[in-house]
């Protein structure tokens, strides 16, 4: 739990504190402290798992690699943190059961749920998907 505990908090702090943006240079390093820098080169290479078919937060494309919003802000925050990752990617039943046990550092697009909090943290969400329907207005 301490790892997911520091790399949600790391992620976190990331996103909300204003130290990067969106219109920044992909590779631009981020100004981190002391504490943080000290965790990430005693943890260079993440895992995160996903489920590897929710588009489009996170899938896997014909090339074989992975890809989606939830993909693409991840490696934006891994590259400006000077960090590595590798995505664990399974159905979405294994890949909550390898962050509740602790067999990956994260997990991808995990909505909080009470009876998680035994063994995950969480951070703000940063992508709200609502959802719709919508039907013609002939059809009954």
């Amino acid at each position: 739990m301490a790892i997911i505990t520091q790399l949600s908090c790391f992620m976190l702090v990331l996103m909300t504190s204003g130290a990067w943006s969106a219109d920044q240079v992909p590779g631009q390093q981020l100004f981190l402290n002391e504490s943080e820098r000290t965790w990430i080169s005693q943890h260079p290479l993440i895992t995160v798992a996903l489920d590897d078919a929710n588009p489009p937060l996170n899938f896997r494309p014909s090339d074989g690699g992975y890809a989606g919003i939830s993909v693409d802000y991840l490696r934006l925050i891994t590259a400006k943190a000077g960090l590595s990752v590798q995505f664990s990617g399974s159905t979405w039943s294994d890949a909550l059961a390898k962050a509740m046990n602790h067999q990956v550092d994260g997990i991808m697009s995990a909505s909080y749920r009470e009876e998680r909090r035994v063994a995950l943290d969480f951070t703000e969400p940063y992508c709200e998907t609502p959802e719709a329907m919508v039907t013609r207005k002939d059809y009954k």
